[in-house]
């Protein structure tokens, strides 16, 4: 990448959404460099990585990391931070369809598969697909059907599912253009498709964390959405748009507080040699004082709710 923060075309950069060669720079982190489109204002990693290098991001290491490994991409611990509590409240729009009562629903990206635990209490025929052979094994011990290969390669029928969804995935497409027709493509007509990804223009990413958002995550988030690029990506690739919001991430400030009040305990704690009365409880708080506290966000999730025609 050349010296100049604005451009056109380097390297061959264009914007995966509009196809714009004009850009200027935005975030450049670790190895990585975020391009801003000067046509549209989407965000976007270039170059992107290759599908050997998207294969190993999605390792367990994405979803479970050591006590001392450095979270910057993936989650620390998948399994204890989500839920079915949250894959309720990310599933809450399907269900005001009603039960599922047997019609097909897919969930792209479905992780260990708590949203399709959610969609079958619904009633829903729910399956996956998930490209991490990890993630993927936990869901079918859960006894999903759910594919490993991308979304443009598992070749569905036309007008097969009444629901998709997608839920912080978007994001991680290297061509989401293509994979918004993709879905609009496997859709039956009147079906609905609820999705989530985050806002680069929510508070956090925009006046406070910048470049060391959790929502910057070098080769895992390939193009990050504004509620105007988002608007505009659904319309061109056929949907209605039936809501859009914008909200906290899930679960962030709840795991912003939790590790605020471990901080605080532990500060009191180490005063007393970690001692109260006959207890030592220094086992308990093992956890390097160095970990970062969860970003505190405010509107950085956009929720949108589509139909196809």
């Amino acid at each position: 990448m050349p010296e100049s923060l604005n451009g056109t075309g380097s390297g061959g950069a264009r914007c995966p959404l509009c196809g714009s060669p004009g850009w200027r720079s935005e975030f450049r982190k670790q190895d990585a460099v975020y391009l801003r489109c000067l046509s549209c204002s989407a965000v976007y990693q270039h170059p992107q990585p290759t599908r050997e290098q998207l294969q190993q991001v999605y390792s367990k290491e994405y979803y479970v990391k050591s006590e001392w490994s450095p979270q910057y991409v993936g989650y620390r611990d998948y399994l204890t931070s989500t839920d079915l509590q949250s894959a309720r409240k990310l599933f809450a729009p399907v269900t005001a369809l009603g039960e599922g009562a047997g019609r097909r629903l897919l969930d792209i990206g479905c992780a260990t598969g708590n949203v399709l635990e959610v969609a079958r209490q619904h009633g829903w025929n729910a399956s996956g697909i998930e490209i991490s052979p990890w993630a993927a094994a936990r869901a079918r011990e859960r006894g999903f059907t759910v594919s490993e290969r991308q979304l443009e390669e598992c070749e569905f029928e036309p007008a097969v599912f009444d629901a998709v969804t997608l839920f912080d995935v978007l994001e991680h497409f290297p061509d989401p253009a293509a994979s918004l027709r993709t879905i609009h493509r496997i859709l039956k007509p009147g079906g609905v498709f609820v999705l989530e990804t985050p806002n680069v223009e929510g508070v956090a990413v925009r006046y406070f964390s910048r470049v060391n958002s959790i929502i910057v995550q070098p080769h895992a988030h390939l193009v990050l959405f504004s509620e105007k690029t988002l608007r505009e990506a659904l319309t061109k690739s056929g949907f209605v748009i039936l809501s859009m919001k914008a909200f906290p991430m899930t679960g962030t400030m709840r795991e912003y507080f939790k590790t605020l009040f471990r901080r605080v305990v532990k500060s009191a704690l180490h005063r007393f040699d970690y001692r109260i009365g006959p207890l030592n409880v220094r086992k308990y708080f093992k956890k390097s004082d160095e970990i970062e506290l969860p970003e505190f966000t405010f509107n950085d999730s956009l929720h949108a709710v589509a139909k196809r025609d």
